[in-house]
């Protein structure tokens, strides 16, 4: 028997999907990888004194501390302290030993709190590789570089990477979002990117309050980060002269796409803040706003690919030696033309690929000091392997055929008790005897409760069928979830039917709104009408008083039968011209979106 889990898979899970969203230990697992880790891990829990790890004892497992401390003892004297994320066995699982002592515990590691311990027992890495490869080849990838890291730090007395870790400032949100909606160096960015999207960006983020003289980033490290300067002043320290970096500047956009290291060192000269957004970052886009992520990667390549532009131009260099270049020729995945024959003949000679070298030549390209001696250590290895595949193969059916159990795995005791055993942990030892006396009170209790007889519906109460207890949990289960299945339709349904009000009440609104406006404008043409009829009739009546224009009357006559009827052809066009003028908005808004087209064109063009 092997070990199982001491705490549920989902509670399991939810602790891993925590540590890799708070840590750096599972950066960009997927929730499919979470699920496999919480399969291939044995997670066990500890109580305080427990000694996790013996001195002298052989090491047998890859850990990793889930939750709760540990304290490394050395002489009944404590030397150091481990905490969430740190590791047990790294050095062994990758294969570091020296020594062939370095294959046991040098210190006595003790529990300090009650806590939770993730482990990955040697004998079954082959095993549970089979089944999930993958989530195996990424945790002994944790593993490998833990060892790294640790043995880099011992040699050289620094870290293995030591990138400063920025700390993100409270109450900065209100002057990020002022630099990314009014600097014109941020609008040219992220030109063509929507409110939603910038959003989002904002989110990823992480602000930092710089003061001068502290460091931005360190030579030689690699962060793949972008960085954008929202205040102040830096300076970028170079070997012939420094660079100063101010408001707008953007960062580190070479190292986030191919992964370099900084070249050189940048400091604060100048009180501001920085927005740095990481790879990180990017990859947790793509769950949440998976548009919002590419059109961000999208801005960072055309930054990137202008700046290759503008540096081709001042430095007045050719990206190729024997032809000449357009920049609308860079953006083109084509063959660029040749001038004349001599370039293509050029071009030919130095893209022509090598000559083939056939199997087995290899020897007769090397030196005649090491060919000889390089096909003896071959055919040396070659012999060893053979001999080892046959021996391997006779010695597997032997175990087979001797076993009486699975696989040849020898059954396994209890601390104290006789017999072989696949764990020599005496942590893994005692946790596998309580799990196994928790099986065997299992059995028994399932042994003195008797089985439940139910009834099949299906066979009228003619043939009993016999359930468990496992099987009535589950359709328990089956039937809450059909509950909630049914309980969520109705919810559908009620919100479907209160969505088709909305929609009706809003085409009411609508016309009611339509057959108001209509009759404004009735009301608008019958008072400009009325007001010109009593003008009309205030003119007759002083014209009568007066004898000079008596022989205009008939004229005056004609000149308000003409306006009359101006006045009704244009109340008869008024519903015409609401279209004409709707349309009309219509074309003033492609002319201006026209107008930006061509100002972006020209912004963009060199």
């Amino acid at each position: 028997m092997r070990l199982t889990n001491d705490l549920d898979p989902n509670q399991t899970r939810k602790i891993l999907e925590v540590l890799r969203d708070e840590t750096s230990i599972f950066q960009g697992y997927s929730h499919d990888d979470v699920v496999s880790l919480s399969q291939v891990f044995k997670v066990l829990t500890f109580k305080r004194n427990d000694y996790i790890a013996k001195r002298n004892e052989e090491i047998d497992f890859f850990g990793i501390f889930l939750h709760g401390q540990a304290f490394v003892s050395l002489d009944l004297q404590k030397i150091k302290t481990m905490s969430i994320g740190d590791m047990i066995g790294f050095m062994c699982v990758s294969e570091l030993q020296v020594a062939r002592d370095n294959t046991k515990h040098k210190y006595d590691i003790i529990a300090e709190t009650d806590g939770i311990l993730a482990c990955l027992p040697f004998g079954e890495i082959k095993s549970e590789s089979r089944k999930y490869p993958q989530v195996c080849f990424k945790i002994l990838q944790i593993a490998a570089k833990k060892s790294l890291e640790v043995f880099h730090y011992n040699v050289f007395g620094h870290e293995y990477n030591p990138a400063i870790k920025h700390v993100n400032t409270a109450g900065a949100a209100k002057k990020v979002r002022e630099f990314f909606l009014k600097n014109p160096l941020m609008r040219a960015f992220l030109k063509g990117i929507d409110r939603k999207d910038e959003k989002y960006i904002m989110n990823s983020l992480k602000t930092t309050e710089m003061d001068p003289g502290d460091r931005l980033v360190r030579k030689g490290t690699k962060d793949r980060a972008i960085i954008f300067v929202a205040q102040g002043q830096f300076m970028a320290f170079k070997d012939t002269e420094n660079e100063v970096y101010k408001e707008g500047a953007v960062l580190g956009v070479k190292e986030f796409l191919r992964g370099d290291e900084w070249p050189n060192d940048i400091i604060c000269s100048q009180t501001g803040y920085i927005c740095k957004f990481t790879h990180e970052a990017l990859i947790d886009m793509t769950q949440t706003a998976p548009i919002s992520a590419i059109r961000m990667l999208r801005r960072i390549i055309r930054h990137q690919c202008y700046d290759y532009i503008y540096q081709k131009k001042m430095s007045e260099k050719r990206s190729f030696e024997f032809f000449q270049v357009e920049d609308d020729d860079l953006f083109i995945d084509l063959k660029l033309n040749y001038q004349n024959e001599k370039e293509r003949e050029l071009a030919k000679l130095f893209n022509k690929p090598p000559p083939e070298m056939k199997k087995g030549r290899e020897f007769d390209s090397m030196p005649f000091f090491l060919s000889d001696e390089f096909k003896h250590i071959m055919e040396d290895k070659h012999q060893k392997a053979n001999l080892q595949k046959l021996t391997t193969s006779n010695v597997g059916k032997d175990k087979l055929a001797g076993s009486g159990n699975m696989g040849g795995i020898s059954s396994i005791s209890g601390p104290g008790m006789p017999g072989n055993s696949m764990y020599k942990s005496e942590f893994l030892k005692e946790r596998l005897h309580e799990q196994n006396e928790k099986r065997k009170r299992e059995r028994k209790l399932k042994k003195v409760q008797p089985s439940r007889i139910a009834t099949d519906p299906s066979t009228n109460g003619k043939a009993p069928i016999r359930r468990k207890e496992g099987q009535e949990d589950l359709e328990e289960v089956i039937d809450e979830m059909r509950n909630d299945l049914r309980i969520r339709e109705q919810e559908y349904e009620e919100l479907r039917e209160a969505f088709a009000k909305l929609e009706l009440e809003n085409k009411r609104l609508r016309d009611q709104v339509k057959k108001e406006t209509s009759e404004r404008q009735v009301i608008e043409v019958k008072l400009k009408k009325n007001a010109i009829h009593t003008e009309l009739k205030d003119n007759a009546s002083s014209i009568n008083g007066n004898t000079f224009f008596e022989q205009k009357r008939s004229k005056l006559a004609s000149l308000n039968s003409t306006l009359l009827s101006t006045i009704n052809e244009q109340y008869k066009s008024g519903l015409r011209n609401s279209y004409v003028a709707k349309y009309a908005h219509r074309w003033l808004q492609i002319v201006r979106e026209r107008k930006k087209l061509r100002e972006r064109d020209s912004f963009f063009k060199f």
